[in-house]
């Protein structure tokens, strides 16, 4: 199955952690235009019930990625994303050994996968998911809405 099928099946909810300060998505610079189908399916999503989840680990100082990416996922939590952020301070006190994933319905993990520079190699699952509700669970309690 692909990553796409697994967020459309989602009916209960979806947490996202992002760990990685830049991503290449393929562009220069992040284009607000290019997030609106992501919103669209977020505010579908949050109107058929599904609990929508991000926690974004945050390094100072902030890459220029991430400063965009804020702006952007701004626009997401007026459609119903509930989106946070952890500070690296915090996060490394929590001793929580892990890389981004998506957590769909507290039944499915995916474990994203990156290269160096931040290009996505796809995903793996992952068969501990008590892990990862624990993981979630514990970032939620420790991060601050955006």
């Amino acid at each position: 199955m692909n990553i796409e099928s697994y967020f459309n099946n989602a009916k209960v909810s979806m947490f996202r952690f992002e760990a990685l300060q830049v991503y290449d998505v393929g562009v220069d610079d992040m284009s607000d235009e290019e997030m609106i189908p992501w919103r669209a399916f977020v505010k579908e999503k949050v109107e058929s019930g599904v609990l929508m989840q991000r926690v974004r680990l945050l390094t100072y100082p902030l890459t220029d990625y991430t400063i965009r990416e804020l702006e952007i996922h701004k626009k997401s939590v007026v459609c119903g994303d509930d989106i946070r952020t952890v500070d690296s301070e915090i996060f490394n006190r929590l001793n929580i050994e892990a890389k981004d994933f998506w957590l769909i319905d507290d039944e499915v993990c995916l474990e994203m996968n990156y290269g160096e520079s931040g290009k996505w190699l796809g995903f793996e699952m992952s068969n501990d998911i008590e892990k990862y509700i624990k993981i979630k669970e514990v970032l939620l309690r420790n991060s601050t809405p955006l």
